[in-house]
């Protein structure tokens, strides 16, 4: 069994020892507000999002980001996948600018696109949003306040990151469907969220990664006779 990023951070039970603050770190660092929402279409935003996303990278041809992100949204659970219509179609420029525009003030010389973050223990490799030199970026585009789980997912990036020789130093989480954002250091963050420096909760992180990969996947873990 192999576990995604997203899967262990979504699991509060994991978390509650090694970031027993995230609440209060979120509503202290949260910029913008979403209590609104900002009109639109009322479905299909995961399509939008991803599709607004592809074409910001400016890594393929507009029809192959819409065929890329049609097929990674197609590969996730409990996702409704439905065609873009023309008004939509708009919508996903109107984001794509919204995300290209959340980002100008960020180095371009070092930005790059979807870096890999490599597997680690029973953990799938995945990809980041975007690395503009040690900043790890994440874009949420959702009609709600950030949470703990996109918090978490940064947090996982960054630590398995560092293993690689990644020099992370802090994270961006921006919302550019809602206008807000959390931007820290990961020192400042790991300190008002675990009430630990950087560097021994990123080890906890990892530990604790490996000892959970230990219970659900023993066989990968046993050594050699």
């Amino acid at each position: 069994m192999k576990f995604t990023v997203e899967k262990i951070a979504s699991m509060p039970m994991f978390w509650r020892t090694l970031t027993p603050f995230e609440s209060a770190f979120i509503g202290q660092q949260q910029i913008g507000s979403v209590d609104e929402e900002s009109g639109g279409p009322s479905e299909g935003w995961d399509l939008i999002s991803e599709t607004a996303f592809m074409l910001a990278t400016e890594t393929l041809p507009d029809d192959q980001a819409f065929a890329v992100a049609k097929e990674k949204i197609a590969r996730l659970d409990n996702v409704k996948n439905s065609p873009i219509s023309s008004a939509n179609r708009r919508v996903v420029y109107q984001l794509r600018d919204a995300i290209l525009s959340s980002i100008e003030s960020f180095d371009q010389e070092t930005r790059k696109w979807m870096p890999v973050v490599p597997g680690f223990a029973a953990l799938r490799a995945s990809e980041a949003d975007l690395l503009c030199g040690d900043l790890l970026v994440e874009f949420k585009c959702v009609s709600r306040n950030f949470s703990p789980r996109d918090v978490r997912q940064v947090l996982l990036y960054s630590a398995i990151l560092a293993e690689t020789g990644k020099d992370v130093s802090s994270f961006a989480i921006l919302n550019p469907r809602m206008g807000c954002s959390i931007r820290a250091k990961l020192q400042d963050a790991s300190l008002q969220l675990s009430g630990r420096p950087w560097v021994d909760t990123r080890l906890e992180i990892l530990s604790s990664i490996e000892s959970y990969s230990r219970i659900f996947v023993p066989n990968r873990f046993e050594s050699p006779n």
